[in-house]
């Protein structure tokens, strides 16, 4: 997983447009995205989600979540779209979508924890 951080200055909004123009939230006024050397064309989440780009909102309890539905359904919600059938939620479905989710995110955050600790080890051996 690869993760590249935009920061700016606080308050100036550049930064917050132009991350929100790249996450497809707003469209930008001008300008182009590239990924990986190729233009793309993000006019919806979806579409940058598809890209494997996606925003973390720095206040993640107002912009990040719906904090009155559970972990699962905030984790599935973006995929609402491939088990809802003619607006109506297919709940086992999203269960099952949750539970594979959260077993990638532990296997991530596993992997993660034994780079951190690799990289800790060598660093000590330096």
């Amino acid at each position: 997983m690869k993760s590249l951080d935009l920061t700016g200055l606080v308050g100036a909004g550049r930064t917050r447009s132009t991350v929100e123009a790249v996450c497809g939230i707003t469209q930008p006024d001008s300008g182009k995205v590239y990924l990986e050397g190729k233009e793309v064309h993000i006019k919806k989440p979806s579409d940058a989600m598809e890209k494997g780009i996606i925003l973390l909102p720095e206040d993640r309890q107002k912009e990040g979540l719906i904090m009155s539905w559970g972990l699962g359904r905030n984790v599935t919600l973006p995929t609402i779209s491939k088990y809802a059938k003619s607006g109506i939620n297919d709940e086992k479905t999203e269960r099952d979508l949750a539970k594979n989710l959260k077993r990638l995110i532990q296997r991530q955050l596993i992997f993660s924890s034994r780079q951190a600790l690799c990289q800790v080890v060598t660093s000590r051996r330096l």
